[in-house]
């Protein structure tokens, strides 16, 4: 490709990425939309990018007895103020946050002439049933040549 500060035909250097948002979806799903810039090798500038909506699914059972711990510190203490119900109820109604989101970035070659550029991104999220911490990874990643010129 041809950059336009360097006048020159350059390859890309180091993949950028940056977690453009980051949410809980349902069925226990994260979701982040990361924008991948390719700069030039010679002199950063950014020439190509691209934005992708990466997915990752939250795998956490809850613990029963962190569930209850919570519940009772919610309750003053007091464990003879948590039943069952309200063990069930918080474990069925259970949200999730995400404490911080980040990503990394992909670059490999497939082959000869094809390169792959995108981003591992992690969630770090809680349970809002019982605070365990969680860590989910996923990632995606696209040929170079399907990258949009920045304009």
């Amino acid at each position: 490709m041809r950059c336009p500060s360097c006048s020159k035909f350059v390859s890309f250097g180091e993949p950028d990425v940056e977690v453009e948002s980051s949410e809980v979806g349902d069925d226990d799903t994260v979701t982040a939309e990361v924008r991948v810039t390719l700069p030039c090798a010679e002199c950063g500038e950014e020439l190509k990018e691209r934005f992708f909506t990466v997915d990752g699914q939250i795998d956490h059972l809850c613990e029963f007895p962190l569930v209850i711990a919570k519940l009772t510190k919610e309750a003053g203490g007091d464990p003879a103020k948590v039943g069952t119900d309200e063990v069930d109820t918080a474990v069925a109604d259970r949200e999730f946050d995400i404490l911080e989101a980040t990503a990394e970035p992909l670059d490999r070659m497939q082959g000869k002439s094809k390169r792959f550029y995108g981003a591992t991104v992690t969630w770090e999220v809680v349970c809002g049933a019982c605070d365990t911490p969680i860590t989910v990874t996923a990632d995606d990643e696209e040929e170079a040549a399907a990258f949009d010129s920045v304009a």
